[in-house]
């Protein structure tokens, strides 16, 4: 581990850019012609202004008849309205409309007041062709009557699916989240002719109001917070949790009845997301061994005192396990299980806390006999019971243990929900592990989820064949395994069955037949990575596939001996590959102790490499099964000869360019020579979330995104040509017709490279990797990283951001290291 170490990557040079209009958007025939019809189409919008009006008041009547609590705020109505996607939603708030969610398809859920006066003022001003706006309206092309929209909007679709059985007197408990959005105004730009003095004043007042809107902001939540307490009471209800705030929303876990339940879904105004709470799912699926045994020459040695901790969010962990005990951080051992203390792992079949921090410990094998140097300290936050279940609410939970544990940085947590995330917003759990990773320098480790071998066999006898049912959109990861900032773990298989008439699904290194694929949300790749987590075994009888667990293709690991004699056991599943990357993770902070979680996360996925060769030639299929392929613990922490690894952390704000610069030595670029390079480069960065908005650029709070020079381009043209094309668009710099332009793999546009269908702007972990001929290799390779804005209208907060730049000579014996070192001057520090 480790090897020849990573070189610092200096910053060249930083550049503030303007960035001018993309230019003129195609028009829409449907907004073209509400223009060229403005009195028929503002007459639709008024009796549909009407209608709405004379429900909300009839409904209002309604509810006071069928005894139901007055809705607080009852001028306030729920509307959903459709517009041209070049409409500027943040515009609404001129329409007198708060925003509550934004939809795809140009849907925006709002709110606003029943006698929509400012909406009426447009709708006239359209009809008449006067004033600023009078084509402003053109482009909102319907609002919908009633309130029955929200069943598809608002709803999980599990929830949605069984409302016509929701029963009046059933119990449920229930995941709310609660608008609670004010609009800031941009943060003023200096203009080209304006005195320091006048700037510094128009400063000064946008800092005044931006204060008192922060102010403003916080206490609409406390005010909504409030009023829905005092009216899930009126229910008969109870909110169960504390809230969790979202920078435009919060969220909270309430019991509800069946019949409050469809009122309030229906009804509230500013409820943007209601599903019933998460229920865990985790295999657990054991086998006891006898292959393991204490030949009582074992010794193990703790951990150093300054060796990172890793913190595991599970069932408990046996501490008093012979071969964990002496890496347990057992003074700060918690349960966050009401009326429950005890920190032991008591999950029938071996447990699952327990089986976890043993892959962390042992991620290849577990020894039986010498000495052994235990690595990192286990600290142990219970969550789940002995059946591996929760009905604890994740989202204020994340919140809990992170502000129990910190300073720790690394967090495994091999727990997803039954239920897979909802395509068009981040979830209340996936968004706190986004808010919590922004806020503090911590990584969380997330495994994909399972698929139940129920639902395996059932796809097989529908004629889905393995691997080709990992596709499906049904497979997708699980919640919170889409959280934008955690580094999500998918399974492989280790090893191949072909026995008795029962096979394994897969070889080595095939995707486990149970693991979960991507992609993830708005387009991310997810996983981000893959290790072993084991396989199934399958044969045809009469016809019929049956699948089973099977020893001989499971991973092993350590097992409590809480209720299973042996100390050693089998697992398969994504809760056991997780720790593995883990293991990596932390033996990262091991030698780079100073750095970043961002440059752990970096790292662990600069490290991995698609299986089969597959990274000569990478398909979509191949990333939404693996995402960026295995990771290695050697190529994380170290290089060798043949390969050499440069790194950088910085921040970088909206409108910025940061520029980087590798020189290649010419001894490497020799005309004669034609072996192949692999050069890789990998991107992460960490923003601000909030809930209500969809699409990265949309959630986050400002985003980054990378860029390389072209072949033979030089340093200094490449930084006029980046500023140039920066200043003519903020989109798409290089010009993928180029026959000049680097050929990555992924590229920037899902159409432009060889894997299509995704994207690198799309994800906050952003790795690209190209193979040239070493004749082929420039005088400089050349990166930009450039940082661009999202929700937050204070330019100035800065994106933290980490890249590795890493150059390797396939052909083994090509010794690369030393003469790039050399040809870019840095010097190799000494780990005393």
């Amino acid at each position: 581990m480790s090897g020849l170490p990573h070189l610092q990557l200096r910053n060249t040079y930083t550049g503030i850019y303007k960035s001018k209009s993309a230019g003129s958007q195609k028009k829409s025939p449907k907004t073209e012609y509400n223009k060229a019809n403005r009195k028929s189409h503002g007459a639709a919008l008024s009796i549909k202004l009407g209608n709405l009006e004379g429900f909300w008041l009839s409904n209002l009547e309604q509810r006071k008849k069928d005894g139901f609590p007055d809705l607080p705020e009852q001028n306030i109505i729920p509307i959903l309205l459709q517009f041209d996607s070049s409409f500027d939603i943040e515009s609404l708030k001129g329409l007198g409309v708060e925003i509550v969610l934004e939809e795809e398809n140009g849907f925006v859920v709002g709110a606003t007041a029943v006698n929509f006066y400012s909406l009426k003022d447009r709708i006239n001003a359209l009809e008449n062709e006067s004033g600023k706006y009078k084509n402003q309206l053109a482009k909102l092309w319907d609002i919908e009557d009633g309130v029955k929209w929200k069943l598809e909007h608002i709803l999980s679709e599990e929830l949605s699916s069984k409302w016509d059985k929701i029963g009046d007197e059933e119990i449920y408990i229930l995941d709310a989240a609660i608008a609670c959005y004010v609009k800031q105004p941009l943060r003023p730009v200096k203009e080209k002719d304006e005195t320091n003095e006048k700037y510094e004043k128009r400063l000064d007042n946008w800092q005044s109001k931006h204060r008192l809107i922060l102010e403003k902001r916080d206490d609409v939540a406390f005010e909504r917070q409030d009023l829905l307490e005092n009216f899930i009471r009126a229910y008969g209800g109870e909110i169960l949790t504390s809230f969790v705030d979202n920078n435009d929303s919060f969220g909270c876990q309430l019991r509800l009845s069946g019949r409050a339940l469809k009122d309030f879904a229906l009804n509230y105004q500013f409820l943007f997301y209601l599903s019933e709470a998460d229920q865990i799912d985790i295999l657990n699926e054991t086998s006891e061994i006898d292959s393991w045994k204490d030949k009582g020459t074992l010794n193990l040695l703790p951990p150093p005192n300054s060796a990172p901790k890793i913190c595991v969010i599970d069932s408990g962990i046996q501490e008093n396990h012979k071969l964990l005990s002496p890496a347990i951080d057992s003074v700060n051992s918690k349960s966050f299980i009401p009326n429950d203390p005890s920190t032991a792992d008591w999950v029938r079949n071996g447990g699952h806390g327990t089986k976890v921090a043993g892959a962390i410990l042992y991620p290849k094998e577990i020894p039986q006999e010498g000495t052994y140097q235990l690595p990192f300290w286990i600290q142990n936050a219970r969550v789940l019971d002995s059946s591996n279940m929760s009905r604890l609410y994740f989202p204020k939970l994340m919140e809990d243990i992170v502000s129990t544990f910190l300073p720790t940085k690394i967090f495994n947590l091999s727990i997803t929900s039954s239920g897979q995330f909802r395509f068009s917003h981040m979830s209340s759990w996936a968004s706190s592990i986004d808010k919590l990773s922004y806020l503090n320098d911590i990584l969380v480790i997330v495994s994909t989820g399972n698929t139940s071998i129920s639902n395996i066999k059932k796809r097989l006898n529908q004629s889905k064949p393995y691997p080709d049912f990992l596709n499906d959109k049904s497979n997708r990861v699980l919640n919170p395994a889409q959280s934008c900032f955690a580094l999500t773990v998918g399974s492989i298989c280790s090893s191949e069955y072909n026995q008795n008439g029962e096979k394994s699904f897969g070889v080595q290194d095939k995707p486990s037949p149970f693991t979960k694929s991507g992609p993830g949300i708005w387009g991310m790749i997810k996983p981000d990575v893959v290790e072993y987590g084991g396989d199934l075994v399958y044969q045809i009888v009469n016809g019929e596939y049956l699948v089973r667990y099977k020893s001989d293709v499971a991973t092993e690991l350590i097992q409590s001996t809480l209720n299973v004699p042996n100390h050693v056991g089998k697992d398969i599943g994504t809760s056991f590959s997780t720790p593995k990357v883990s293991h990596i993770a932390a033996a990262l902070q091991k030698i780079l102790p100073t750095e970043s979680a961002q440059m752990y996360r970096n790292l662990v996925v600069q490290s991995a490499r698609l299986p089969f060769n597959l990274f000569r030639n990478p398909k979509f299929e191949n990333l939404v099964q693996y995402g960026y392929g295995i990771p290695d613990v050697n190529r994380a922490t170290g290089n060798t000869e043949n390969r050499i690894t440069f790194i950088a952390t910085n921040d970088i704000i909206p409108k910025q360019a940061r520029l980087y610069s590798i020189r290649i030595p010419e001894s490497l670029r020799n005309a004669g020579d034609n072996f192949d390079i692999l050069i890789e480069f990998t991107l992460t960065f960490k923003a601000n979330p909030r809930r209500t908005r969809m699409k990265t650029k949309s959630y986050l709070s400002g985003w980054a995104d990378w860029y390389s020079s072209k072949l033979g381009q030089s340093f200094e043209r490449f930084k006029e040509e980046l500023i140039r094309d920066l200043e003519e668009s903020d989109d798409e710099i290089i010009d993928s017709g180029d026959t000049n332009s680097i050929q990555w793999f992924i590229r920037e546009r899902n159409d432009w490279g060889t894997v299509k269908n995704l994207k690198r702007q799309d994800s906050s972990v952003q790795k690209d990797w190209c193979i040239l001929k070493s004749n082929q290799l420039p005088k400089e390779l050349c990166f930009a990283v450039v940082g661009h804005k999202g929700w937050e209208t204070d330019l100035s907060k800065k994106i933290p951001f980490s890249i590795s730049v890493s150059i390797e000579a396939i052909e083994n014996s090509i010794a690369i290291y030393e003469a790039i070192r050399v040809e870019n001057e840095v010097e190799v520090q000494v780990e005393v």
